[in-house]
C-alpha cells in the first residue's frame, strides 16, 4: 500500500503545476503557469542541448569579431545605399549593407549563406526582422556555399529597411543542423549615415 500512495503522491506533485497555471482568475496564478511552463520549456531544450550551448546572447560592435560554435563573424563596415547595380530599394527604403567575413572555426565543413543573417530594427514602436537579400550584384556574400576548417568567406550582405532608419541589429541564430536552437549573436549598428 506504501509505494502506491508514494507513486500517487509523487504523480500529484508532478501534475500540480499544471493544474495551477491551468487556473484563471489573479495575476499570481498567471505568473505560475508562466514559470512552469518556462521551466519545462527550459528542460526540455536542456534534454535536446545534448552538452550543445543555447539560450545565451552575445554582442559585439563592428570591427570587433563575435565567435561561435561554427565561424568566427566580423562586421568592417556598414552603411546605407539607394542603388546597388542597378536595383534599387522600393519607395521611402534604403539598402542597408554590411561588409561581412566569417571564418569556419568548426572541425568540419559547414554550410553558409546569407540566409543565416538577419536584421531586426525598430518601426512605429515595433520591431521588425528581415532577412539579408538573395545575392543579385557581385561581390555580395554568397546564398549558400560550404566553408571548410578554416576556410573564410567574404562579402556584403544587403537587408532592406525604412530610410529613416537608425540604429539596428545584425543578428545570427546559430541553428544546428537537427533544428536545434543554440545562442544569439548580434552586432549593434548605427546606420544613421
Amino acid at each position: 500500500m506504501k509505494p502506491i500512495r508514494r507513486i500517487l503522491t509523487i504523480a500529484l506533485l508532478c501534475m500540480l503545476p499544471f493544474s495551477l497555471a491551468a487556473c484563471g482568475g489573479g495575476g499570481g496564478g498567471d505568473a505560475f503557469g508562466n514559470a512552469a511552463t518556462d521551466f519545462f520549456a527550459n528542460a526540455k531544450s536542456s534534454l535536446e542541448a545534448e552538452g550543445r550551448p543555447f539560450n545565451n546572447v552575445y554582442s559585439s560592435q563592428p570591427g570587433q569579431a563575435l565567435t561561435n560554435t561554427f565561424f568566427e563573424w566580423n562586421i568592417t563596415n556598414i552603411r546605407k545605399e539607394t542603388d546597388i547595380d542597378g536595383i534599387t530599394p522600393a519607395a521611402g527604403n534604403v539598402f542597408i549593407v554590411a561588409d561581412t567575413k566569417s571564418t569556419n572555426v568548426f572541425d568540419e565543413s559547414i554550410p553558409v549563406g546569407n540566409y543565416d543573417f538577419h536584421l531586426l530594427y525598430e518601426e512605429d514602436g515595433e520591431i521588425v526582422e528581415v532577412l539579408a537579400l538573395e545575392e543579385f550584384a557581385d561581390g555580395m556574400y554568397p546564398d549558400n556555399v560550404m566553408e571548410a576548417p578554416g576556410e573564410s568567406v567574404e562579402g556584403f550582405l544587403v537587408f532592406e529597411a525604412p530610410e529613416a532608419t537608425q540604429a539596428a541589429m545584425l543578428t545570427y541564430y546559430e541553428i544546428w543542423d537537427d533544428d536545434f536552437e543554440g545562442d544569439t549573436y548580434y552586432f549593434e549598428v548605427n546606420v544613421s549615415n
